[in-house]
Order: C-alpha cells, then sequence, then structure tokens
C-alpha cells in the first residue's frame, strides 16, 4: 500500500481548523492503527509539506519517502491542543523522546535533513526522483516472500511497540479538546487573512 499527496507542495495540511472543532475523537487513531498493523509493508511518498496529524498518517508507514524542501511544522501546541496520545506514542516509537520534544515543546518545523537524521524519513530524493523511487521499493517488497513479510512485520512491531496504546493518557488531550484557549486559538486563526 502506498500514500500520497496530489500536486507537488503539501502531502497533507491534517485536521481543518473546524474539524479540530467538531470532529476530533478516536476514528482517526483507530484508522492509524490499522495502517501500522496492515500485513505488509506500507509506503509513503511525502510529495511536500506535512503538518500536524499528517506527521502522524507518515508514520504509520513502513518507509516514508521524502522530496527536497520539505518541512514538517507541528503546531498542535501553538493552537492549545494537547496532541492524541496515539500520535505520541508514534512519536516517541519512531522518533525516540529527544527528537519528539522540538515539534511538540516548542512546535517549530522540521526541515527536510533533519527528518532524514531524525528517521522519521527513510530517504530524501529531489522532487524529479519521486516517481522513480517509490516503484523501487514497490519493486523490492514484491520480491519478497509475502507470507515471510507479513510474521517478519508482525515481530518487529511487537519488539518495537514500547507504549501499548492504552498506556497512553487520554485526559490531558481530552480535555484540550474542550478548553476555552483552544477555541479562542481557533477562532483567531481562522480571522486571520490568507
Amino acid at each position: 500500500m502506498t500514500i500520497t499527496g496530489t500536486g507537488d507542495k503539501t502531502f497533507s495540511f491534517g485536521y481543518t481548523l473546524g474539524a479540530i472543532r467538531d470532529q476530533l475523537d478516536c476514528r482517526f487513531e483507530d484508522m492509524l492503527d490499522h495502517i501500522e498493523r496492515f500485513p505488509f509493508p506500507t509506503l509513503c511518498a511525502l510529495n511536500g509539506r506535512v503538518y500536524d496529524d499528517a506527521t502522524d498518517l507518515a508514520m504509520c508507514c513502513d518507509f516514508r519517502i521524502g522530496v527536497r524542501g520539505s518541512r514538517f511544522p507541528m503546531p498542535a501546541g501553538r493552537i492549545g491542543l494537547h496532541y492524541y496520545p496515539g500520535g505520541m506514542r508514534h512519536y516517541i516509537t519512531l522518533l525516540g523522546l529527544a527528537a519528539s520534544k522540538k515539534p511538540f515543546l516548542i512546535a517549530q518545523a522540521i526541515g527536510d535533513e533533519e527528518m532524514l537524521r531524525n528517521g522519521f524519513l527513510h530517504e530524501l530524493v529531489a522532487r524529479d526522483q519521486l516517481d522513480a523511487t517509490v516503484p523501487a521499493y514497490i519493486k523490492s517488497i514484491l520480491a519478497c516472500e509475502p507470507k515471510v513479510l507479513a510474521t517478519m512485520k508482525v515481530d518487529l512491531m511487537a519488539k518495537t511497540a514500547t507504549m501499548a496504546h492504552e498506556e497512553v493518557p487520554r485526559g490531558h488531550y481530552e480535555q484540550s479538546l474542550r478548553s476555552s484557549e483552544l477555541a479562542a486559538r481557533l477562532d483567531a486563526i481562522g480571522q486571520r487573512p490568507r
């Protein structure tokens, strides 16, 4: 399975302001858990910038290929939203605690080279090379024995899962969804000229 965006500037903006207000529940986390547990290797072709919860969508894939010039901003803290537990688990499992603090605690965008260095990306390619790189990964995956890939993926995921979904507290996340601070910041962002 390959996940990518359309165009050449942005992979995904994640949730809209309205969706943050009205639609954040466990459905997105459940979908990401299904992608992460998909029995065969998954590939994310990041064709541009990746924002907020779309970074988590990418992290649920087994392989991530990004284009030069891409970056990911994580504005959750800036808008007053405590990131959801499953997403924090993915960040810490994939990037480690130290690398996870930068996007969460200072809401600073991470550039392409840092994305490669911290393990968010497996490969960083020129924009015109993305369309050739993705099929090369797919060809390599298809050359492997499917049953063995499926069992190895299960075992790799079991070995690297350091935090069970149930162990990550949901209270702070759910409290932030109901907060007046989040509502005020979303209102202020929605009123900015575009």
